[in-house]
């Protein structure tokens, strides 16, 4: 139950490497743990969306109902998982603990005691973080403190008019709706709820990868016991261990839960995040306006007193309050039309593929002949639908 360990390389790096040893060194990385191991998941390239997406590329959130707690965690920590990755999970430990206590493996390996260190990462909450950590703070910051753009906010019409240009820049290389930003590197693989850990290492250090996991005696025994209950390891933080929905471990754990002829359909364990990208926005829009509005409740100016002598006197004009009901509804200004142009169009800048204005037009025009026609829910699924079409893998 043990492996041979190639001569050790010398070439390890971490985030404090020049760039050229950075990417060298990582280049050998993965050439010796391709040496010792096959079918290993890769975040890094080949596996970067994997539970996070459909087939088909539609972003998905795990179902809260579907989720469950796990035990064998680390001190003081509430981890959850999918219900059926739970149970492997749980399974996989005491297999392990099993065979360090009949000394089948060394009982300092790091495989020897399995606790969970991570699991479930909420994507809301990761979501919220990424808008009022990344995108928020240029604009209410920097953008809105420039006299002209500050002018520009009597009202929440004027504030959304005078950040559109700035969102429409941002949105070329940020994500700005949660589908966008669910495909995105700024989403932790943790939100898909079929990813547990067993240790806080760091993913950028390569050099403890290599001597406490991937040159651990116990490694490509862990690896064959994991696979057999439906797991695979990342090949790039070895520590981590993912759900392989596809093998007939997961596929019998799922059984307990849910028709087999359902199995990791979208409709039993995820909810596609699309449904409500534009609807959490206007709530983030609103609120930030606010949140603008009391700090800053005035709009100051100068106008012409006496036009003879060009006099001017000071004025001071309060921003106008506002509610999400009166902005947002069906008929108002920034209602069904708008929530759907500004999908489009956000969607778009993210995926890097806008088109032409006279085709962004037309195609625009079309999804407003089904939201006339057919109602709102029919316009927001032929939307997506017409965004998968033209979808260009998004990074």
């Amino acid at each position: 139950m043990s492996q041979k360990k190639p001569e050790r390389i010398s070439l390890f790096t971490n985030n404090d490497s020049t760039a050229k040893l950075f990417h060298d060194g990582r280049q050998v990385y993965s050439a010796y743990v391709d040496l010792l191991a096959e079918d290993l998941i890769d975040f890094w390239t080949k596996d970067r969306l994997y539970g996070r997406v459909t087939p088909d590329m539609k972003s998905i959130i795990p179902r809260t109902d579907r989720l469950r707690q796990i035990k064998y965690t680390a001190t003081n920590r509430t981890i959850f998982l999918l219900n059926f990755v739970a149970d492997a999970w749980e399974d996989l430990v005491l297999e392990m603990r099993d065979y360090a206590n009949r000394n089948r493996i060394v009982v300092d390996s790091p495989w020897a005691k399995l606790l969970a260190t991570k699991g479930l990462a909420d994507a809301n909450i990761e979501y919220d973080n990424h808008l009022k950590e990344v995108i928020f703070p240029p604009i209410s910051d920097g953008y809105l403190a420039i006299k002209e753009k500050n002018e520009q906010v009597v009202d929440f019409k004027g504030f959304l008019k005078s950040i559109s240009p700035l969102l429409k820049h941002i949105a070329k290389d940020v994500p700005i709706t949660r589908t966008g930003f669910i495909q995105s590197k700024y989403c932790p693989v943790n939100c898909s709820g079929l990813v547990v850990e067993i240790s806080d290492d760091l993913y950028s250090d390569d050099f403890p990868k290599l001597e406490k996991y991937i040159n651990d005696n116990n490694f490509i025994f862990f690896k064959e016991i994991a696979q057999k209950h439906g797991f695979m390891i990342d090949k790039n933080a070895p520590w981590r261990l993912v759900a392989n929905v596809a093998s007939p471990a997961m596929k019998k754990r799922m059984a307990k839960y849910t028709n087999p002829e359902d199995f990791f359909l979208e409709r039993v364990y995820f909810d596609y995040s699309y449904r409500q990208d534009i609807t959490n926005l206007k709530v983030y829009l609103y609120d930030m306006y606010e949140t603008f509005r009391t700090g800053n409740p005035y709009v100051f100016g100068y106008v012409t007193k006496d036009e003879c002598t060009i006099t001017t006197r000071p004025t001071a004009k309060e921003r106008a309050e506002t509610t999400l009901v009166s902005e947002f509804g069906n008929l108002g200004t920034f209602g069904d039309r708008w929530h759907l142009k500004t999908n489009f169009l956000l969607r778009k800048l993210e995926m890097g593929n806008l088109p032409p204005t006279r085709e962004l037009l037309a195609d625009l025009r079309l999804v407003y002949d089904v939201l006339d026609t057919h109602g709102f829910f029919d316009a927001d699924y032929y939307l997506q639908n017409y965004l998968l079409r033209t979808q260009k893998n998004f990074t």
